[in-house]
Formats: C-alpha cells, sequence, structure tokens
C-alpha cells in the first residue's frame, strides 16, 4: 500500500470531525465509531416494491443499523435526532433525493487526473487519445494514482454510484481511494499494462498469495486480448479458475482494437 508522507496527510485531511464546522455541513456526528445512523427528512426517496414497482416517499427520513436499513417513516415522526450515532441531513441546501445505489460497471478511476485532456484530444480524433493515454500514464506515479481514484469515487459518490468495477494498472491505489471513500469497488488490476510492463500473471498471483484484509475485491483484467499470447492466456485463465475472480477486459475500443 503506497505510504509516503504526501499520502499520509491526504489520509488526515480526509478524517471527519467530530461536529460540522458551520451551519452548511449535512453532518453531525455524536460518535467516530457509528453504527446507527439517521438519514433524515429526504425531501423524495425512490425505491421499488416486493413487485418492482417504484414507490416515492416524500419527506421521509431512513435509520441504518450496522449497515442495513432497518425503517423507512416519516421524518417528522422521529423527535429524538440525539439517539443516533450519526446524522445525515438530506433536507438541507435544497435536499438530497436518495435512490437505490448506481452500478458502475466500467471504469478506469486512475485516469481521472487526465481526463481534461483526454477530452481536448477525443474531440479531435478517438484513436489518436488512446493511443496517448499509456504514454501519459507511464509518468504517473502512485501518489498522483492515488488522488485520481479519490477524486473519480468522489465524483462517482456524488452521481448516485455506490459499486464500480474500475480497470487498471494498480491494485494498491485502487484500495487506497476505495477505502477513504468507502466505495464498493471490484479492483481489475491489469495482468497486461500498456503503461506498465511489470504488470504480469505471475505478479497477480504474488499479490493473491499474500491474502490481504482488503476493502476492494480483487478481480483481473486484460486491457486488450490480443495483446496476450496464447501462455499468456492460459496462465489468467488458471489464476481466475483458482481464485474465482472475476474478469474484465476492452473488445473493441475502437476501430484499431476491433479489427484486430
Amino acid at each position: 500500500m503506497p505510504g509516503s508522507n504526501f499520502l499520509k496527510k491526504i489520509s488526515l485531511k480526509l478524517k471527519v470531525k467530530n461536529q460540522v464546522d458551520d451551519a452548511r455541513g449535512r453532518y453531525l456526528i455524536h460518535k467516530q465509531q457509528y453504527k446507527n445512523i439517521l438519514i433524515s427528512n429526504a425531501p423524495f426517496v425512490f425505491t421499488c416494491d416486493a413487485n418492482n414497482q417504484i414507490k416515492i416517499f416524500k419527506n421521509h427520513s431512513i435509520i441504518i443499523e450496522n449497515g442495513i436499513i432497518k425503517e423507512v417513516e416519516l421524518a417528522k415522526k422521529i423527535k429524538n435526532k440525539n439517539q443516533f450515532d450519526l446524522v445525515y441531513d438530506a433536507g438541507k441546501r435544497g435536499g438530497t433525493v436518495i435512490t437505490p445505489g448506481f452500478i458502475n460497471a466500467h471504469a478506469h478511476i486512475h485516469m481521472y487526473l487526465m481526463r481534461s485532456a483526454m477530452m481536448l484530444d477525443e474531440g479531435a480524433e478517438i484513436d489518436k487519445a488512446i493511443f496517448d493515454m499509456a504514454a501519459w500514464q507511464r509518468h504517473e506515479g502512485e501518489e498522483a494514482q492515488c488522488v485520481a481514484s479519490i477524486g473519480d469515487l468522489t465524483e462517482e459518490q456524488k452521481n448516485g454510484i455506490t459499486s464500480t468495477l474500475t480497470h487498471g494498472p494498480s491494485f494498491e491505489t485502487g484500495e487506497y481511494g476505495a477505502r477513504l471513500t468507502c466505495h464498493n469497488l471490484i479492483n481489475a488490476v491489469s495482468a497486461i499494462s500498456n503503461s506498465r510492463p511489470t504488470n504480469t500473471p505471475e505478479a497477480i498471483e504474488t499479490l493473491l498469495a499474500q491474502k490481504l484484509n482488503t476493502h476492494s475485491q480483487i478481480a483481473l483484467s486484460l486491457h486488450y486480448l490480443y495483446k496476450a499470447n496464447a501462455q499468456t492466456l492460459r496462465k489468467v485463465q488458471k489464476i481466475i479458475d483458482k481464485h474465482k475472480l472475476l474478469f474484465t477486459c476492452h473488445l473493441a475500443e475502437n476501430d484499431v482494437v476491433r479489427d484486430k
């Protein structure tokens, strides 16, 4: 896990304080190690019933205990908010709409810091942007990838995404971002990487052999299938079968990849 002083400073800055600093804050924390949570007074809560029919609740609160939703109740019926370890005021500043968590089935969270440059290039020529991407990534160190992971996952959460499958060269930096943001991350590390030549099936075996207590779920990826020879594919298949891993890859990212 990346452990530079720079990253330790990021961790300290992101730790939640005991109380909100000003009237605009949504959080009120009574216990730092919180187990029961109140999401208070949401203008709208969208969900489905047992028949998959949409249900909309107005001005309701949600009670969560040990990570499980226990009650969805009219906000005015909950009189004592101090009984909860953590209170999130979903009615402030125009209110927060609550929906079931969305799933992002394909992401590259480590590329967050390059997004603006890529969008400029894509407007002119997508094939060139994809070709240049690997060259840019070779200069992206662990600190930059950690910052990118935090930024990407935070932005996803802001848009209602609670689970993400990401595909990238470094498991550790994705794990670091997932821990800091408390995100549900399927963290697929490349067995062959355009930007990290040291990524191999053997390197992934070594990672799995450590039996780490990870926040994110270890998975395996190949950036492009055509770049893996038969021997590498057999190694990848063996790792997937042995460890029951999820697998992801690009099939046709652009015309060049499709034609390969």
